[in-house]
């Protein structure tokens, strides 16, 4: 027979005894396992407050609580305090716009493999890197990138991306190998071009190299190559004035666009991406439109993708930010130095184009009305050297294809798609050829049509591409609206092929990736937008940027991290959802290898006593509802009705236990105001016992905005202690929600995490 044992544990903190309304000598009452001061530890749970930074989020008794309030946007490291070896919280301990993030991955780089670095828009002309262990305590090193007043851009630069090609020679791009390492790293990014080559519009794309993850990055200054299009040599100072209004000046010798180069082809005086041929590639994919995927004029195979085009593309001028670089492992490339022959996956960049083209369809629509993600592929599968023939246009906002056509081709590839080969593979069989959604319009961001078109419907920008290998599909993720306003927001698009055709999903399949629901003002995020996606062990992260200043302000911007779950919609297609953004206590990551507990309940058996309970499966599927039901219909929460539930997780071992979270629901009709009570089934020596938790609370001021009509994204009740051994937990929550009062007459619980050490 099992001793009971009375814990107190309900807050671990200052006046915790007080508050839980029990007192230390409970514990010998019932026999059982000794607690009798405030210096004695049952498997070393402390019974009264020694170590405030052990503390449950959201319980009103610090000291800094009672007189500021708790900030929920600004690092302070001591208001509140929570256990920084188990949670992690969104406090903008980076301040950077545009994030990008990744993990070093060269062993023989013994100082940093493992490490994460961050880059971002961090200032005028510099990028600045940060680097963590752990995601979430960051160090900066300045100067990974500084910018080259020599060089062709100004010192507006942003948006940085990295990749590592192993296989690179440093040599080849005119770096000293420092012996540390191996390969070179490419750092992409945006660039204000200051010498006006195209027309006077000046972004472009810039390349740097380093033989480091933290630099320092040197402009790519290498000569360009494999510009030829249609016999016409766009490398050449001649070439490129030829796609430009530049041509007339140059045939009279009056031009000066490029002034200061020594001789005839690109060098550091010019910019590494060159627009022209960019322009002469889309033109002339656009003249042989007919040929698509056939040899054209000039004996090449024209880029299928010619097809999919409604007007001239190369016409105006061609301003771009905002790169991505992909490898795709799906299509290895074989390549040799001379000596040794290896595969390496094929190289893509991502990229937004600025605004060009003013062209209409036949219902007298903008094809352009904003920004759009293009795509192209490489000579040689060298990063620095873009086949310029392979551009295509990828997006056009408020269309959910590119073109009629597109939608055509993406509904045939489709109906031959066997979604048999993969795990969670998914036939779709009701895609039709119709571009435009039924309701007319495209983005999302406001429930107002009108005001919704005009403020978010003209930008695609900030692409990220994740390839799931369960599906069998490729997944775009895109910002949305101004990056200044606070309906800024990510949404998805769908491909069977890397290059597309690739098809936006709707409202209703759950397209709207990150957002502040449906951009909807809150007090504690605005802007969750530009991003990476990124591995960590085995969960998927999303890395994005929110606005530090509420009120919106476009250069005030900061790091920001929560998880990705996979999540079947309502026509059964796997789709990314987001569990933030978040603002609370949060689990911190153990595919980092920098907290021992990760998260366990989802391979405990959980049930619940609530005889019209509905989906306890829910409770432990890891994934949070951060949207309203008609945003996010095809995300669920568990809900029981009867006057109240014990929810029984059950492990088939002891496991070792250091955390508990209950989540609040997002509907403030359906919440839970604290947990009643906890039980723990545990043993310390070999003798069983149980420990309880009695009013575990979700403060109002720290679970609700300021206004108390909505729930904060992510906020729990959360007991932490030190390790216990336990095999059985039951949670027990009232139903306080009186209909007669304007409440559901339901309690919503979205999940449970219990935080423990996994059978590795």
């Amino acid at each position: 027979m099992k001793k009971l044992l009375t814990i107190l544990l309900a807050t671990l903190m200052l006046f915790s005894v007080v508050a839980s309304g029990c007192k230390p000598d409970d514990a010998g009452a019932n026999g059982g396992f000794k607690a009798n001061s405030a210096a004695d530890e049952y498997a070393g749970v402390t019974v009264l407050p020694a170590d405030p930074v052990e503390m449950v989020e959201g319980v009103h008794y610090s000291k800094e609580y009672e007189e500021g309030g708790w900030n929920f946007d600004t690092k302070n490291e001591d208001n509140p305090l929570y256990n920084k070896n188990v949670f992690y919280r969104n406090d903008i301990v980076i301040s950077t716009a545009d994030p990008f993030t990744f993990r070093c991955e060269d062993v023989t780089d013994t100082e940093n493999y493992g490490t994460y670095f961050n880059y971002g828009t961090t200032g005028m002309g510099i990028f600045n890197c940060y680097f963590s262990k752990d995601l979430v305590s960051w160090q900066p090193k300045a100067g990974a990138y500084v910018w080259n007043p020599d060089g062709w851009h100004s010192s507006t630069c942003w948006a940085p991306e990295v990749a590592w090609d192993r296989n690179a020679n440093p040599e080849d791009y005119g770096l000293e190998d420092d012996n540390m390492g191996e390969g070179v790293y490419f750092i992409f990014c945006s660039s204000d071009n200051w010498r006006n080559y195209v027309n006077g519009k000046n972004r472009l794309l810039d390349l740097a190299v380093s033989v480091s993850p933290y630099g320092p990055f040197y402009q790519w200054q290498g000569v360009e190559q494999g510009t030829v299009i249609n016999g016409v040599d766009y490398g050449t100072e001649a070439g490129y004035a030829s796609m430009t209004n530049y041509a007339e000046d140059f045939a009279s010798g009056t031009y000066t666009g490029w002034t200061g180069r020594s001789g005839d082809q690109v060098t550091i005086d010019d910019s590494w991406w060159n627009g022209a041929a960019c322009m002469a590639s889309l033109s002339y994919q656009w003249e042989n439109r007919a040929l698509a995927g056939e040899v054209g004029p000039d004996g090449k195979i024209v880029n299928e993708a010619a097809a999919y085009m409604m007007t001239n593309e190369g016409a105006n001028w061609f301003s771009c930010i905002d790169p991505h670089p992909y490898y795709d492992y799906n299509d290895m490339v074989e390549k040799t130095d001379g000596v040794n022959t290896w595969e390496e996956p094929k190289k893509y960049l991502f990229f937004t184009r600025e605004h060009a083209v003013n062209a209409y369809d036949d219902l007298s629509r903008p094809i352009f009305a904003g920004t759009c993600v293009y795509a192209i592929e490489f000579v040689n599968n060298d990063w620095a050297h873009p086949d310029y023939s392979t551009l295509r246009r990828i997006t056009s906002t408020r269309f959910t294809w590119i073109s009629q056509a597109a939608a055509d081709a993406y509904v045939e590839r489709a109906s031959e798609f066997d979604a048999n080969l993969y795990p969670k593979g998914w036939q779709e069989v009701s895609a039709t050829g119709e571009i435009l959604n039924p309701d007319g319009h495209y983005e999302y961001g406001y429930n107002d049509v009108e005001t919704h078109i005009k403020a978010s419907n003209s930008i695609n920008e900030g692409a990220q591409l994740y390839y799931n290998e369960e599906t069998g599909l490729y997944y775009l993720t895109i910002s949305i609206a101004s990056y200044t306003d606070n309906t800024y927001s990510v949404v998805t698009l769908i491909a069977y092929d890397i290059m597309g055709p690739y098809r936006k999903l709707t409202l209703a399949e759950g397209g709207l990736t990150l957002s502040t629901n449906n951009g909807a003002s809150i007090d504690s995020v605005t802007g969750p937008g530009h991003h990476t996606i990124y591995t960590c062990g085995d969960e998927l992260l999303m890395i994005y940027h929110k606005h530090l200043d509420l009120k919106v302000s476009m250069y005030t911007r900061g790091y920001c991290v929560d998880r990705i779950q996979w999540v079947k919609n309502k026509q059964g297609l796997q789709i990314m959802h987001v569990n933030g953004p978040t603002t609370m206590i949060q689990p911190k990551f153990y595919g980092t290898g920098q907290t021992k507990y990760d998260i366990i309940s989802d391979e405990a058996t959980v049930t619940s006593t609530a005889q019209n309970d509905n989906g306890v499966e829910k409770l432990t599927d890891n994934v949070i509802p951060v949207h309203n039901s008609s945003i996010q219909n095809y995300c669920e929460e568990y809900s029981f009705s009867d006057d109240k539930a014990v929810i029984t997780l059950k492990f088939d071992t002891y496991r070792t236990v250091k955390a508990i979270m209950v989540y609040n629901s997002k509907d403030i009709n359906s919440i839970f105001t604290n947990v009643s009570r906890i039980e723990m089934d545990a043993k310390k020596d070999g003798i069983e016992g149980v420990v309880f938790i009695k009013d575990l609370g979700f403060h109002n001021d720290a679970g609700f905005f300021e206004n108390e009509l909505a729930v904060r994204p992510g906020s729990s009740a959360t007991a932490i202690f030190a390790e216990l051994s336990v095999k059985e937990i039951r949670i027990t929550i009232e139903n306080f929600n009186d209909v007669e009062l304007g409440y559901s007459g339901k309690v919503n619980i979205p999940e449970i995490y219990v935080l423990g050490v996994p059978n590795n």
